[in-house]
């Protein structure tokens, strides 16, 4: 990039201002979306389900993981945490339905064995279910077909370090696509509007409408095509450089925020500022600082920065880094989180042993890392829905036929992050002809360390028992840095020189 593009984006970043409006009297930003709030999920659930589904609640820092479990007559009542006013639930039924719940709310649900009813007692709140409902059904195809468009890109880009007339042509798709279904987003939401009346959380679905895709540029380093994307003419007029505060409760406004943060300040700061430094994260984030329009905003970015680090670095100078955000941090709640990441960081450390991790298979027989003793494990923790997972999948037979010769001393392992249906798993796994030795998390027995953000995660264990590198390359990151000179630690463990 040039470095006059690059002070255009500066400029633009630090003219934004919180010109929306604030958070509520009394209450700075970080009160509000950091603030211990909860909801309540009531209902029933049929024999289908074996007595429990598993969920997600999305939150400022990291989405947490839930169980819901029913009684013997198949009734539930669970009092959710969360935090903030706002905040996504993913329930994984059959795919993952999406629906918006606000702090106090309880949503009433009964799980048949085919179908799913959700409903408020509200009649506003009401109108929320029915919208994500439909909203559900008429997009969630195009909002991953999206997704797909840019791993396509990341792929054909080498991870962005290269343009080629053929990611030339993914970008422009991504551009088509994103325009496309903001636009059919509209017309949904008008035309269910115009038949229903408006719902409670209207403002939630515009907003999660304009910015939900973008935050796929960002997350791809393409913000800078942003403005080709008709970003201007967003929810009430408000164009992509502009931070308005109240819409951070909102989760798909604030990752797209925080991502175009993050985007930027690495833009920045690799094209004229840090080249050949070695602590360039650090002073990256003094940019950071000096760009970012809320304090908050910033610490937030920070500890999510760090969080994502943690998965690819160790050493020395991820401590470093960890503590230079730690002693920037104002907000309670933040500086908690970053103490539990660091009292992780500490116990998975290269050579310490791996936490209890216990799995089963489609017949509920049961393993440990035990059962693997005198070979390595490379752990691929997967889930329905996850595009970047099935294309990893089909990166395992490359994997083979580069370490031919080696690939006895590891065990591949393919571990299914949520609790399928046997002949669910059996069809997928045959599906996508995954060869290897396909396995199921038990949850309720392991480690919660092995509930991870992401996926697909990877994690290489040695023949001991011991961790070689918890957040390991996936199989498609080792081939690339195989085929330029660069050894990982998989590649080490297996052709140790």
């Amino acid at each position: 990039m040039k470095i006059r593009h690059c002070i255009t984006l500066l400029t633009l970043f630090l003219l934004l201002s919180p010109l929306c409006g604030a958070a509520e009297p009394g209450m700075t930003l970080g009160d509000t979306l950091m603030a211990d709030t909860s909801f309540v999920l009531k209902g029933a659930m049929s024999k289908k389900w074996n007595g429990m589904v598993e969920f997600a609640v999305t939150d400022p820092v990291k989405n947490r993981g839930h169980e819901l479990h029913a009684g013997k007559n198949g009734r539930f009542e669970m009092t959710v945490p969360m935090r903030g006013p706002v905040q996504d639930i993913y329930l994984y039924i059959g795919g993952t339905v999406t629906i918006p719940v606000c702090a106090g709310d309880t949503i009433n649900m009964i799980l048949e064995d085919d179908d799913m009813r959700l409903y408020a007692r509200d009649p506003k709140a009401e109108l929320d279910l029915r919208l994500a409902e439909v909203v559900h059904n008429k997009m969630r195809k195009r909002y991953i077909d999206i997704n797909r468009t840019v791993n396509d890109y990341l792929a054909k880009s080498s991870y962005g370090n290269k343009v080629t007339a053929e990611s030339d042509s993914l970008i422009a798709e991504v551009i088509r696509k994103i325009d496309d279904y903001r636009q059919r987003y509209i017309t949904v939401v008008d035309t269910f509007i115009a038949n229903h009346g408006a719902p409670r959380m209207e403002e939630y679905f515009r907003v999660s409408g304009c910015y939900g895709p973008l935050k796929f540029m960002t997350w791809s380093g393409l913000a800078e095509n942003l403005p080709k994307v008709g970003v201007t003419e967003n929810y009430k007029g408000k164009p992509y450089n502009l931070f308005c505060e109240p819409w951070m409760k909102y989760p798909a406004y604030s990752d797209f925020v925080l991502g175009y943060l993050i985007c930027m300040t690495d833009r920045a700061s690799k094209a004229f500022l840090f080249k050949g430094e070695s602590d360039k994260f650090v002073r990256a984030f003094d940019l950071s600082r000096a760009i970012s329009p809320d304090r908050f905003l910033e610490e937030l970015s920070e500890v999510r920065s760090i969080r994502s680090q943690a998965k690819h670095r160790n050493g020395g100078l991820l401590v470093k880094q960890m503590m230079y955000v730690y002693n920037y941090l104002n907000n309670t709640a933040l500086r908690n989180e970053m103490e539990g990441l660091m009292a992780d960081i500490d116990r998975l450390a290269p050579g310490s042993p791996a936490p209890k991790l216990v799995l089963k298979d489609c017949d509920g027989k049961k393993f440990t890392l035990d059962d693997f003793r005198g070979r390595y494990v490379y752990l691929d923790f997967w889930d329905f829905g996850c595009g970047p997972c099935i294309s990893e999948f089909k990166m395992i037979p490359k994997l083979r036929e580069h370490f031919a010769g080696h690939m006895d001393k590891v065990e591949i392992v393919t571990v299914c992050a949520s609790e399928p249906s046997k002949s669910k798993l059996e069809k997928f796994v045959e599906k996508h002809e995954m060869n290897e030795r396909n396995l199921i998390l038990d949850k309720r027995h392991s480690d919660k360390i092995y509930d991870v953000d992401y996926y697909p995660t990877y994690m290489l264990i040695d023949p001991e028992g011991r961790i070689v590198e918890f957040y390991t390359d996936r199989p498609s990151v080792i081939l690339f840095k195989a085929n330029a000179g660069i050894a990982t630690a998989f590649e080490k463990a297996l052709t140790p020189k």
